[in-house]
């Protein structure tokens, strides 16, 4: 959720200074926090960068990517895509596949973003 979260600032940033693509994202996080400006921001995430707080802001993430946010989506995205890689190279190393590859195995999904999320068990199943 952090890194999600961490990502969508830095985008927010980024397109305040011209570095990056306007993304519905900074209206959405800025109203979630009651910040008027992209300044403000700033401020708010060095007073407390606490991983709760900053990760509490998922569900902004998630609500402008179903919105069709091209940024957003490419966050959760490459998100999920990291998610998965993490999975094979420790089902691979612990050899939970067997040797073929092909053996099934208990995955279990836990956490907020993923519990939150129901519909990327999906993802995990058709790219894991």
């Amino acid at each position: 959720g952090y890194g999600i979260s961490a990502q969508a600032l830095t985008a927010v940033i980024r397109a305040h200074d011209g570095r990056g693509p306007s993304t519905m994202l900074t209206s959405s996080i800025l109203q979630a926090l009651g910040l008027s400006s992209a300044e403000e921001l700033i401020g708010w995430t060095y007073a407390d960068p606490s991983w709760a707080r900053i990760a509490a802001l998922v569900p902004v993430v998630v609500s402008c990517a179903e919105a069709g946010d091209d940024v957003a989506n490419k966050i959760l995205l490459e998100s999920a895509q990291e998610l998965a890689s993490s999975v094979k190279a420790v089902v691979g190393r612990l050899g939970l596949c067997g040797q073929d590859g092909k053996d099934a195995f208990p995955l279990v999904l836990v956490g907020g973003v993923l519990e939150a999320n129901t519909r990327w068990n999906l993802l995990l199943e058709q790219h894991g």
